[in-house]
């Protein structure tokens, strides 16, 4: 395949995009730390109440849902997603209206999710290359990119996003297929747990009306995750207040105890969490390092031992901001599934170089870096490499154990 990749070119720019959310799309160039957050539900209310640390960009169509659990649901609604994003947002010029000089100036970077089946991938890779004329595509998994962005090769993917969260084992910068899990839940318990009673005491009427993207943004800020599943929190207890305040003015405020509760629900994976102590983020890390162990190929998991399996456990997406999740997880992990003498460390903030919400986004943040390494080794797929050999050139790319 090496015959067709097209020589490296630090200047072309690449477009690095991750889109394994339902309710946003995140896209920027490899070259820059701006992230752009495109929204993909059609907005019908006035201007929202709730800024983002992205920029929104609003869907002038109303499309059905286009991921759905991080699958694509509806690739006519991703393709329509991708129209916005690549000609609004970053100014292409469509196939039939561009001039030669532009026609190598197409490169995309795909962050895609963890269980992404073979069909979509390839589907994906077919729309790239034949309906937006891309030069260059490449892509890799969600956790190796999360990795990538705290400069490391191994360690454990904890993603807590808005539907799912998704647990994998990095090895030696390759996914380890048999320890990717998949939880439902995410920040969509939550607002659940919010609305499913009387949670929220001031501001409950603004909040009922929200969209849902809105609400869990301020969730990510009312939240608290208790620093065991026996104990109010570790600091403070269970009395007081939590507020945050919205960009105009209002106040979202719930009680210390129901800000707990909100915490249960995200980490539990569960709106019930009276019947649910157990945390599932937990068990399915258990469950990807026993099966890094099962396989001998697994390299740096099966020759370091299990001491050193947990030396660095990556919990990012745009949930993981929640106050003592982290902190949590990693108590939890220490007490329940590490042995004595591991080396417990869930990596707390992105590195000192990089925006300090980056752990929100660190998927894309790590894709972008893979970008520019991608396409400076000649690794990237070229159009002649898809003429060549088709959608399923995609799937030959694959780096994986």
């Amino acid at each position: 395949m090496d015959a067709y990749l097209s020589k490296a070119n630090n200047a072309v720019p690449i477009v690095v995009i991750d889109y394994g959310n339902r309710n946003h799309i995140l896209g920027g160039y490899s070259s820059s730390s701006m992230v752009s957050k495109h929204q993909r539900e059609h907005q019908t209310q006035e201007p929202t109440r709730v800024s983002s640390d992205c920029t929104v960009v609003e869907e002038r169509s109303n499309l059905e849902s286009a991921i759905l659990g991080r699958r694509v649901e509806s690739f006519d609604a991703l393709r329509a997603v991708f129209e916005a994003l690549f000609y609004e947002n970053f100014g292409w010029i469509k196939p039939e209206e561009e001039e030669e000089e532009e026609k190598n100036k197409k490169n995309v970077f795909i962050v895609e999710p963890i269980l992404a089946s073979r069909r979509e991938r390839e589907r994906v890779c077919q729309m790239l290359f034949e309906e937006f004329r891309v030069s260059g595509y490449a892509a890799e998994n969600a956790a190796v990119c999360a990795l990538a962005g705290v400069g490391r090769l191994n360690g454990i993917s904890v993603d807590v996003g808005a539907e799912t969260v998704d647990c994998a084992t990095v090895s030696d910068g390759k996914i380890v297929e048999s320890t990717c899990r998949r939880i439902e839940g995410g920040g969509e318990r939550c607002c659940e747990k919010a609305l499913s009673g009387t949670t929220v005491r001031e501001g409950k009427e603004i909040y009922a009306e929200m969209e849902k993207w809105e609400r869990m943004i301020v969730n990510r800020h009312l939240a608290r995750v208790r620093w065991n599943a026996d104990d109010d929190g570790k600091n403070g207890g269970g009395e007081g207040m939590e507020s945050y305040q919205l960009p105009d003015g209002n106040k979202i405020s719930v009680e210390t105890k129901d800000a707990f509760a909100l915490g249960d629900a995200l980490y539990c994976c569960s709106s019930n969490t009276d019947d649910d102590a157990n945390s599932k983020i937990v068990e399915a890390i258990q469950s990807a390092v026993e099966n890094s162990f099962r396989h001998a190929q697994a390299g740096h998991f099966f020759s370091h031992g299990k001491e050193n399996a947990f030396e660095c456990v990556v919990a990012h997406g745009t949930e993981s901001s929640v106050k003592g999740l982290r902190e949590r997880l990693g108590e939890d992990i220490r007490t329940k599934i590490a042995p004595e003498s591991a080396k417990v460390n869930v990596v707390a903030s992105a590195p000192d170089y990089l925006h300090e919400k980056s752990m929100e986004h660190l998927s894309w943040t790590g894709g972008a870096v893979l970008g520019k390494v991608t396409w400076n080794l000649n690794q990237q797929i070229s159009k002649s490499a898809y003429e060549e050999w088709g959608p399923n050139v995609a799937n030959r790319s694959r780096n994986s154990f």
